[in-house]
């Protein structure tokens, strides 16, 4: 049995079309519309207060945010930016808190992002780091200066002798008075 495709606010529509007739229960409606009993009653709660209107999805942001910064913090976090325009976040907030020790203030990245979004500061650049390694650093020449080329280890820094098995280690040797 293939899948029943029907899009949210349109089978909210039907939910209360069929149940407008009067024709069934809210049980029976919830299992016709496969959902429970609960959401149908929320979808005519929804309906009787606002109408269809009211059945589309609200925006889940929340209507409030304890963590916002209060505008008057704002208007003095960009007053001190504009009477200092060289300072960064960092510095903004310990002249704040000299200021006005009791009062609680941002953190330099919250004092940055308001900063950021009131247009006073930019980004920093984004630096190119290196070569791509398809792409090798070109070589760079000198008059005075040597060249940077590697060249092969002198013979006397080849790797130590293996150990034979069964020879005389310096742990294997003792001391004799």
């Amino acid at each position: 049995m293939p899948w029943k495709e029907s899009r949210a606010l349109e089978q909210r529509n039907e939910f209360i079309t069929e149940w407008s007739k009067g024709g069934h229960s809210i049980t029976e409606l919830s299992q016709i519309f496969e959902i429970s009993r609960k959401t149908a009653y929320k979808w005519l709660e929804r309906f009787e207060l606002n109408g269809r209107g009211g059945l589309a999805d609200g925006s889940r942001a929340p209507h409030h945010s304890p963590q916002a910064i209060s505008e008057e913090k704002r208007v003095a976090i960009v007053a001190e930016r504009q009477s200092h325009p060289t300072w960064g976040s960092r510095k903004i907030v310990q002249s704040l808190m000299r200021q006005q020790p009791k009062r609680k203030w941002p953190a330099p990245s919250s004092i940055g992002d308001l900063l950021k979004r009131e247009g006073l500061i930019q980004g920093r650049r984004l630096r190119r780091r290196g070569f791509p390694a398809a792409h090798p650093r070109p070589a760079r020449s000198h008059p005075g200066r040597a060249s940077l080329e590697a060249s092969p280890p002198p013979e006397s820094a080849a790797a130590p002798p293996k150990p034979v098995a069964g020879a005389p280690t310096h742990r294997s040797l003792r001391w004799v008075r």
